[in-house]
């Protein structure tokens, strides 16, 4: 096919593959760094069934798109009316399965530094990670819960004391017939920390993440490597441990 090329300010038809040839080639190339076991096939159809379409005619499947071609729809924005809803969002794309997950965790939306240790703790045990606004649970998350654990007996961890997850969050589980709900906790933020690196690390780990209890932004950036890793995240402040 022409190629369909950039000329100055307007587009124009080249014959031949000389334009085409190094942008396409580029463009595997990045398919084929995002993942190298990326088949022939599989790079064809990403290179035509992710480009722009156009108007114009003899220009083949379309107008290259590096970025639509490596990254697709991977880039998506989990939505919602508030917090408690995108938590749940995230979750049953997390599992859209029912019954795939082996625990739940859930943590204060609105009392952040007592959520910190919670991403490490959903992905070592299996489960989501959703919000509370302490006092209950909205419709979404116990439909969430669910569908996910589809089993009352599964563990549901409560990060932080009645202060910060009140007993009526207790109720309400139990009432709709959760059998293991544990809750976390300690003196404060630190002793929760230490509660919840017991589950993920029982016996010992070679590696911990050490944050400070009231720079919320740094240890929220660390959740996600303490969650990949599946090791604790401890939490401290200056001077001490």
């Amino acid at each position: 096919d022409d190629a369909y090329a950039c000329c100055t300010a307007d587009y124009g038809n080249l014959a031949g593959t000389s334009m085409a040839t190094p942008e396409v080639s580029g463009v595997v190339a990045l398919l084929r760094a995002s993942n190298p076991a990326m088949s022939v096939a599989t790079i064809q159809a990403r290179l035509r069934d992710r480009s722009d379409p156009l108007s114009a005619t003899n220009i083949g499947a379309g107008r290259l798109n590096a970025s639509h071609a490596v990254m697709g729809d991977d880039i998506v924005r989990f939505d919602g009316s508030d917090m408690y809803d995108r938590a749940v969002r995230v979750a049953k794309a997390r599992y859209p399965e029912e019954g795939t997950a082996d625990s739940a965790v859930i943590v204060s939306g609105t009392s952040y530094p007592f959520s910190v240790p919670g991403p490490a703790l959903a992905e070592t045990t299996g489960g989501p990670l959703l919000l509370t606004n302490g006092s209950s649970l909205t419709t979404g998350t116990m439909d969430l819960l669910d569908h996910a654990l589809n089993d009352t007996s599964k563990p549901v961890y409560l990060l932080g004391d009645t202060t910060i997850i009140q007993t009526a969050v207790v109720t309400q589980l139990t009432t709709a017939g959760y059998t293991n709900v544990q809750r976390l906790t300690g003196g404060d933020r630190t002793d929760m920390a230490i509660a919840v690196a017991n589950i993920i690390a029982p016996t010992s780990t070679n590696e911990v993440i050490l944050v400070h209890k009231d720079n919320y932004g740094d240890a929220l950036s660390a959740t996600a490597v303490a969650a990949s890793r599946k090791i604790p995240v401890l939490i401290n402040q200056t001077g001490w441990l």
